[in-house]
């Protein structure tokens, strides 16, 4: 099947306008990628779809909360991937980040399983939340407040440095440090390690 490119000089704009948008086909993205869904109308990467976000490439979150990043395809961060949407976005595909994740507002919400190698940076206010799957972070993860309500999150490599650290589910493993400056509040779930 063919490949759909983005240049580094383009702006590629999402915004479904009357039901979900469909990727069927390997994208990959070298300029700016803007996720703007409303209406509860999502991106669904099919399964035999990888969407990649370059080295050179951003992807800009900024959707209305209940559109999502939905399938059972691929979405592979190699760059920079910055949250700004006010309410919940959620990544429901399977994610891998070896770029920066920046959660700038609101809440980034993962439920596919995945690999990390790169970072999460959490802004003042704004929150990153694993609901479902299991997910290895090699990277580090910094900032203000993480929330897992299910799933496995292994936290390995450089660990994590975090104001506030919710856990009302899943389990919390891994090799890493975690460490949290300001609130750990514990209902559910199980803390682990290696």
């Amino acid at each position: 099947t063919g490949t759909l490119s983005t240049a580094n000089t383009a702006l590629a704009t999402l915004r479904p306008s009357s039901a979900n948008l469909a990727l069927n086909r390997n994208w990959t993205n070298y300029g700016q990628l803007d996720w703007q869904g409303s209406a509860n109308h999502s991106l669904v990467i099919g399964a035999s779809a990888t969407l990649t976000n370059d080295a050179m490439g951003t992807v800009v979150l900024a959707a209305a909360p209940g559109s999502n990043i939905t399938g059972s395809g691929t979405f592979q961060n190699n760059g920079a991937l910055a949250m700004n949407g006010a309410g919940l976005t959620v990544i429901a595909a399977p994610f891998n980040d070896a770029g920066t994740v920046s959660v700038n507002s609101g809440t980034l919400s993962l439920s596919g399983s995945g690999s990390d190698s790169g970072s999460y940076s959490i802004s003042s206010g704004a929150t990153l939340q694993q609901t479902a799957g299991t997910r290895s972070v090699g990277g580090t993860v910094s900032g203000d407040t993480l929330v897992l309500a299910g799933g496995t999150l292994n936290m390995n490599g450089s660990g994590a440095k975090l104001n506030t650290l919710d856990m009302t589910g899943g389990t919390l493993g891994g090799s890493g440090n975690i460490g949290v400056n300001s609130a750990f509040n514990w209902a559910g779930g199980s803390l682990a390690g290696t």
